[in-house]
């Protein structure tokens, strides 16, 4: 029996790699593969199929199955704002990145030495399909991000939300993970990282920082420079980071 159900497994354990590989297709030897992903793409999908696949790399040193613990570090924001990119900036890594890459569901990079997990989450508002199905594309779209954010502000320690030119409703969902930690009473770090991707003049990136951040929110500058701006959003609540 102990033969049986080894054998099953290591069947198993190479379908869910068959199945990474081809969540990764489009990867080079040099990019960087995630550690594992969980390919949550459409909520109807779900409720109709009734499963989820989480696709773990065969190498991966991540043990989702053994309790531990470490700090997460989510990534969000909307469709095409980068986010990929700085991960790549800030852990030094070489993730798929760029206009014809799309990050699947939430995607995880595991950071052993420092006993940090990193998600990527796929854009917010991207692109959906017309073609004929039998649900409504735009609210699968809503009620799956709904769903992905609620899970990402649950899990997570901190929270780095990505933004090029800062838009209302970009403040808004802002402003909705802050209200969450103030309801729950977590004090957990939220960050806004302005990627002024358009802007390579240091003048310009501080006068648009300065209309889009603090010109909108009371706060202060940080000592630290002038691209740093921390929005006090009363008393005894977690600040927000601003920081270009």
């Amino acid at each position: 029996a102990i033969t049986v159900l080894q054998c099953l497994w290591r069947l198993r354990r190479k379908k869910c790699e068959r199945r990474w590989l081809r969540a990764q297709k489009g990867c080079s030897e040099t990019e960087t593969p995630y550690d594992a992903i969980l390919a949550f793409d459409s909520l109807a999908e779900f409720l109709k199929e009734g499963k989820i696949d989480f696709l773990q790399k065969a190498e991966s040193l991540l043990e989702v199955a053994k309790e531990s613990r470490y700090r997460i570090v989510a990534v969000v924001g909307l469709f095409d704002k980068g986010k990929t990119w700085l991960l790549n900036k800030l852990f030094g890594a070489n993730l798929p990145a760029g206009k014809l890459c799309t990050t699947r569901g939430l995607s995880f990079l595991w950071f052993k030495e420092r006993r940090m997990l990193v998600i990527d989450s796929a854009g917010v508002q991207s692109t959906v399909s017309y073609r004929a199905q039998a649900v409504d594309a735009i609210h699968d779209a809503q009620t799956t991000e709904s769903l992905m954010f609620e899970m990402v502000s649950r899990i997570s320690h901190q929270i780095v939300f990505v933004v090029n030119d800062l838009t209302w409703f970009e403040q808004k969902y802002v402003a909705m993970l802050h209200q969450k930690y103030v309801q729950c009473k977590q004090h957990k770090e939220l960050t806004v990282v302005h990627n002024l991707r358009n802007t390579s003049d240091t003048e310009e990136a501080t006068m648009l920082f300065s209309r889009q951040v603090m010109q909108c929110y009371d706060g202060e500058l940080s000592h630290l420079g002038r691209l740093i701006f921390t929005a006090d959003l009363g008393e005894g609540v977690p600040p927000v980071h601003h920081i270009v």
